[in-house]
């Protein structure tokens, strides 16, 4: 008999459970960081997309002189989520990011739209990013007395004779590669350049930024693809998805897919219009993930736990508080995309990652095994 709606979209997966292997050895991922490399990707992500490549854009459209009071407020709310996702490293280390904790917390319909929901915003991060590379290298371009055919300098719309911003999609497609090269050698990459950036951010050269933003690339899209690897990995996506190189270990049949979306993103979306697309879902994920280590902390008090969240609950609450208020502000056109992403993964999710998820697959033969013990 097949599973009643409620308790699917509720079940969760066992934090006691969630570190075993799980997949074959072609859907695992090999541990191949150090601190230094984790810190510095870590790095790489803080330093970067807001304060060299959006910075410009919210002070011209948005905030006007109070642009240091709205990165403000962002960032006390990153902050409030950056503990909550730092409790929940140590509880769950293990790939997925705000998706597995919303599904070890939450349930299975939580951390499904929580992974769908990244796999669109970072991908988005990851394009806006580029278009910002772009623009510098464009402008250094300029300076020197370089000129460059109009067609290839921005995509429709953000200037006369453009059709498609080629150098941001290039780049995509170019950190894609590096990633897919395995997540050592990447990690080397990423290490070296964010080594350059801390340096240029001390120093303040002009402003630089282009080797500054270069790591939140690398950065983002490592995030989405580890987040749709885990995804297929729990039967939420095709297993088609969780394959790993037989050489690297890395999953690059979602990197190369990530790659490539990424790039149309960069090459024929202006850079506000990108933006908008990583606001409400990065927003979202920061409330979700301060709201679940609340109730875990309160739940499950018996879990062992490296590090604690600071000021329990008011630190996650004002995460929470925060996240949401500024998701007010964004525009309708963001409501209405999102609504249709959201539309989209429910009609996945119901038709099949409902069936066929791994807790799904376990509950059947749960109910398999009772319904055959109770026959003469």
């Amino acid at each position: 008999m097949g599973l009643r709606a409620g308790q699917g979209v509720l079940r969760r997966k066992p934090i006691e459970h969630i570190q075993e292997a799980e997949g074959t050895a072609s859907e695992q991922l090999t541990r191949a960081l150090g601190l230094w490399q984790l810190t510095a990707i870590g790095v790489g992500g803080i330093i970067g997309a807001g304060i060299f490549t959006l910075a410009g854009t919210v002070a011209n459209g948005k905030a006007g002189p109070a642009v240091l009071i709205s990165f403000l407020i962002a960032g006390i709310a990153s902050a409030a989520a950056a503990f909550s996702y730092a409790e929940f490293a140590g509880l769950i280390p293990k790939a997925g990011s705000a998706y597995t904790y919303g599904y070890a917390v939450l349930g299975e319909l939580a951390g499904w739209f929580i992974g769908w929901d990244l796999l669109l915003e970072y991908t988005a991060i990851v394009a806006v990013v580029a278009i910002g590379i772009s623009g510098y290298f464009g402008f250094l371009l300029g300076e020197m007395g370089v000129e460059l055919p109009a067609w290839m300098l921005g995509a429709p719309g953000t200037g006369p004779g453009h059709r498609v911003d080629l150098f941001a999609a290039v780049l995509c497609l170019l950190i894609a590669y590096l990633l897919t090269l395995g997540i050592k050698n990447a990690a080397r990459f990423e290490t070296v350049v964010v080594g350059l950036k801390v340096l240029v951010v001390i120093i303040v050269i002009a402003v630089g930024a282009i080797i500054g933003i270069l790591t939140v690339m690398f950065t983002f899209m490592l995030g989405v693809t580890r987040v749709w690897f885990s995804m297929s990995r729990d039967g939420l996506l095709p297993k088609w998805f969780a394959k790993t190189s037989p050489k690297h270990h890395v999953p690059t049949r979602v990197t190369w897919i990530v790659g490539f979306a990424s790039a149309a993103i960069a090459g024929f979306l202006p850079i506000g219009e990108a933006a908008e697309l990583t606001n409400i879902g990065i927003l979202l994920a920061f409330a979700v993930v301060c709201v679940a280590v609340i109730v875990l902390r309160y739940k499950r008090p018996d879990l062992p736990r490296t590090f604690r969240t600071p000021g329990m609950p008011v630190v996650p609450a004002i995460g929470v508080c925060f996240s949401i208020w500024l998701i007010t502000f964004l525009a309708w056109q963001t409501w209405v995309r999102f609504v249709l992403w959201f539309v989209l993964g429910m009609i996945i999710y119901l038709a099949y990652s409902y069936r066929h998820s791994n807790l799904a697959r376990a509950d059947r033969e749960r109910a398999g095994g009772e319904s055959g013990g109770t026959r003469p």
